[in-house]
């Protein structure tokens, strides 16, 4: 269900990884190791354009094993050992693979749903952004007045998802900032707002 493929980085080596979403690397450290860890996670930049990452350095001092991904796009790992280091650096990387549908095959072997886009319905006032069973992720405020609440429904009645809350111009994921989770909802969404506000609310 994955390949692999390992190998050891003597004092003065370094190595890139490459990684494709869902792969990882694994590196093991010995006593007396000087490495330097790079880990560059590609993400979507801001402007929706193209690509940009996020770089996380790392200087272990200690022995263990550490393994460095998966990321959700894909990323690259670079290891450094110093040439003052006392030992070498064992590393494995594991690569997903892809099934005959396209899902993507995880190094422990499940199987992975990469989801890049996000439906969304523009309301500018109270209404039903969906009818029936969905998915919602959040919403996006661009213009902030008054208040939100959504209800699982087609009406502004039964379970509250979002209880009501201030509005404020900014992305608001259901699960929190950072998070690209999605809440299934039964009924329908249903968004109150109070005040000339609008809001693309992230569901389908």
């Amino acid at each position: 269900m994955t390949s692999t493929a390992s190998g050891t980085l003597t004092a003065g080596q370094s190595r890139t990884f490459d990684l494709a979403p869902a792969s990882t690397v694994t590196v093991t450290l010995l006593p007396n190791v000087r490495v330097v860890i790079t880990e560059s996670p590609s993400a979507v930049s801001g402007s929706g354009v193209g690509g940009a990452s996020s770089s996380r350095v790392h200087r272990p001092e200690l022995p263990g094993t550490f393994t460095y991904g998966p990321y959700a796009m894909g990323g690259s790992v670079v290891v450094e050992v110093q040439s003052s280091s006392g030992s070498s650096v064992a590393w494995t990387e594991t690569n997903a693979l892809l099934t005959e549908d396209g899902s993507i095959v995880s190094p422990d072997g499940s199987l992975l749903t990469l989801s890049e886009v996000t439906d969304y319905v523009n309301l500018t006032a109270t209404g039903t952004a969906f009818t029936g069973a969905c998915e919602f992720a959040g919403y996006v405020c661009t213009v902030a007045a008054g208040n939100i609440t959504v209800y699982d429904n087609t009406s502004a009645a039964g379970t509250v998802i979002v209880p009501t809350t201030a509005l404020a111009v900014g992305a608001f994921p259901i699960f929190g900032a950072g998070t690209n989770g999605k809440m299934a909802l039964t009924t329908g969404c249903h968004v109150v707002l109070s005040g000339a506000a609008t809001v693309n609310v992230l569901v389908g």
